[in-house]
């Protein structure tokens, strides 16, 4: 009975910080919120943004700039990249019925390529992203959703880990040779970083690794039947941390870019600057304006 316990809290999907008495450093934030944040910036009284919300999102220079604000607000959008597929999802709700939203979306996101041809100014491109989803992929949710860390923030959280956890100086010396996961320190340090990002709350948060690393394997009945296994190889008395370091060992090592992190956070405190690995982020897709020709499943524009 205790390890059947166990399984279902390491199962159980936390998407806002109601579930959990401390923040650490979590973020968690609705769309409107950052839209009216952005209007806030732009000094866009609240009367506009009733207005735009009630007319569907307009294509207007005003709406244009806010909603790329707001998308970068929660972390949906690079300007370089377009849009943050994983985590822009998280702000959309599909009928359930609807089994082509996704398909739809990323038709629209590819016909939007080929009628601009790219050549689409910064607020135009993110706009109209947005719209795309907005009238392709479901209906716009207005609840908190959990945000990504940003590379650098990633990398600044691991060197504070580091430094809390009071990893030796040999133990530095191994991560930064790359020898980490087997290393007796490791548990400790991952268990502090999972549990300061939001991955592990009472349980392991399979959606909050997805949303950061963008590996759709992390949600595949797959790894869930690998975190179950990982789960009962263990007495019902183990610790989280010891939980969270035999699930990470045997089946998140491949699907996060956990270890190449802690490696190069152990380098620069050795001062050996950065590891010459590439990053395992997710992802993007580009997006340019939506066609005219597809018409809208979901958010209709007002007759």
């Amino acid at each position: 009975m205790k390890c059947t316990l166990a399984f279902l809290l390491v199962f159980i999907s936390l998407v806002s910080s109601e579930h959990t008495n401390l923040h650490h450093y979590t973020f968690y934030k609705s769309f409107p919120s950052a839209l009216e944040e952005c209007a806030e910036y732009y000094e866009v009284p609240t009367s506009s943004v009733d207005r735009i919300v009630q007319e569907s999102y307009p294509s207007e220079p005003e709406v244009k700039q806010l909603i790329r604000c707001a998308l970068i607000n929660v972390r949906c959008w690079n300007d370089t990249t377009g849009v943050q597929e994983q985590v822009m999802n998280s702000f959309f709700n599909p009928t359930p019925q609807d089994s082509e939203y996704l398909v739809r979306t990323r038709e629209c996101m590819q016909r939007s390529e080929e009628f601009s041809g790219g050549n689409s100014d910064l607020q135009t491109r993110a706009y109209d992203a947005f719209i795309c989803y907005y009238r392709q992929y479901g209906t716009l949710n207005e609840t908190n959703q959990y945000l990504p860390f940003t590379e650098e923030e990633l990398y600044s959280l691991m060197l504070s880990v580091l430094s809390i956890a009071h990893v030796s100086q040999e133990a530095l010396v191994q991560f930064s040779d790359g020898n980490v996961l087997n290393n007796e320190e490791f548990p400790a340090v991952l268990y502090i970083h999972y549990v300061r990002v939001g991955f592990y709350q009472d349980g392991l948060v399979p959606e909050h690794l997805y949303v950061q690393f963008g590996n759709p394997e992390l949600l595949t009945p797959r790894t869930e039947q690998c975190v179950s296994a990982a789960v009962n190889s263990l007495p019902c008395e183990a610790d989280d941390q010891k939980l969270l370091y035999n699930i990470f060992r045997k089946c998140l090592v491949d699907l996060t870019s956990t270890l190449e992190l802690v490696q190069k956070a152990s380098r620069q405190l050795l001062g050996l600057g950065p590891s010459s690995g590439s990053s395992t982020n997710a992802s993007c897709t580009s997006t340019c304006p939506p066609p005219t020709s597809q018409a809208p499943y979901y958010n209709a524009i007002p007759r």
